[in-house]
């Protein structure tokens, strides 16, 4: 039974940094930014601290007060996944 999504779904993507020599994904995608709360990056830096690979936390030397923390997410919209169905099956 194919289920298939909404064509009213929201897509988001996380920011890529150097994804590599893969095909270019057909998408057009707009940039959005989202204010998030300090409590939530407090989390979410705890949770990047404890969960480390095992030679060692890299990342204590980069903690960061609570007032500076950054409050922003940046996602990017995919804007017409609707449009190409099947694109990734085909890689």
């Amino acid at each position: 039974m194919d289920v298939g999504i909404s064509s009213a779904t929201i897509l988001l993507t996380d920011q890529s940094y150097g994804p590599g020599p893969q095909a270019h994904a057909p998408y057009r995608y707009q940039k959005r930014v989202f204010w998030v709360s300090g409590e939530a990056m407090a989390l979410a830096q705890e949770a990047g601290w404890f969960y480390q690979s095992q030679d060692g936390n890299r990342a204590e030397a980069n903690l960061r007060a609570f007032d500076q923390l950054r409050r922003q997410e940046v996602h990017w919209q995919i804007l017409d996944w609707q449009d190409h169905e099947g694109w990734n099956e085909t890689r």
